[in-house]
């Protein structure tokens, strides 16, 4: 059995907006019809010469199976949109599970031995005590990226001695939000969160502030992590604070020292 697709000459007709974008499928249709230089497409079995309102019209020979596979095309093109946005330019996405250790280890302790990595920033009074404020672009959306660093602090870290803190706080017992989405003054920030990480040890407890922001028109979010020692007389910290920045972005987001850009401490030189 042969099928006739008839092609009729008619009044350009173009996707129409219902306020949503077209679908793929309506896309793919609309391509079509540009091709063959006509937009409108009927199929039929009439062989006549005649359109349907008198008009000229041409018809094509084409097997069942040829029409087959076009249609299926289409429902493919429907339910399989080719192509993806690409990811955001250095926008670091968060691992789906960060290293946890159920047992305290001193990995993530600077001076311990063998000395793990990343513990070459010895930081010498930048905040009155010792500090590191570093920043690292991370893909959006923001909420992602707080939820995953909030749990992470939360499951103790890579080496279980991390923890956040959150909930009523001695001596006001305040509790503020770590949602600043709500308020305009707090613009481009969106969370923040705080957390510590304890050594090894001596157990010295270090705090850890994070911020997240996207700027207007920014195609990566900016997670801002500064850790400061919070023993006092903590001129140095034997690069301990660089350390708990990194093993968080390491941990949840992949990141390499490379990436990670130091604002504030870390043992940069202060002018």
């Amino acid at each position: 059995m042969v099928s006739h697709i008839q092609i009729q000459a008619a009044a350009p007709v173009g996707l129409r907006s219902s306020g949503a974008a077209a679908t793929p499928a309506a896309r793919a249709v609309h391509a079509l019809r540009e091709a063959l230089a006509t937009p409108v497409l009927s199929v039929s079995r009439a062989q006549r010469g005649l359109g349907a309102n008198g008009t000229t019209a041409r018809t094509y020979p084409v097997s069942t199976w040829h029409l087959l596979l076009a249609l299926l095309g289409l429902v493919a093109l429907a339910h399989f949109p080719m192509g993806s946005p690409p990811p955001p330019a250095e926008g670091l996405r968060h691992r789906s599970a960060a290293a946890v250790s159920a047992t305290p280890t001193s990995t993530g302790t600077c001076g311990a031995t063998p000395t793990p990595p990343d513990c070459d920033k010895h930081d010498y009074g930048s905040c009155g005590n010792a500090c590191c404020l570093v920043e690292l672009s991370v893909a959006p959306p923001a909420i992602d990226a707080y939820n995953t660093i909030a749990a992470y602090l939360e499951s103790g870290g890579s080496d279980g001695l991390f923890a956040r803190r959150s909930g009523p706080q001695p001596p006001s017992m305040q509790d503020p939000t770590d949602d600043l989405t709500p308020y305009e003054g707090a613009k481009p920030w969106m969370y923040i969160l705080q957390g510590t990480h304890q050594t090894s040890g001596l157990h010295y407890e270090d705090t850890i502030n994070v911020a997240i922001k996207q700027d207007a028109g920014a195609e990566t979010v900016v997670a801002r992590l500064f850790s400061t020692s919070e023993i006092h007389g903590a001129l140095g910290d034997d690069g301990q604070n660089f350390k708990n920045v990194m093993t968080v972005l390491q941990d949840v987001f992949g990141a390499t020292a490379s990436q990670v850009h130091v604002k504030h401490g870390c043992a940069q030189a202060m002018s």
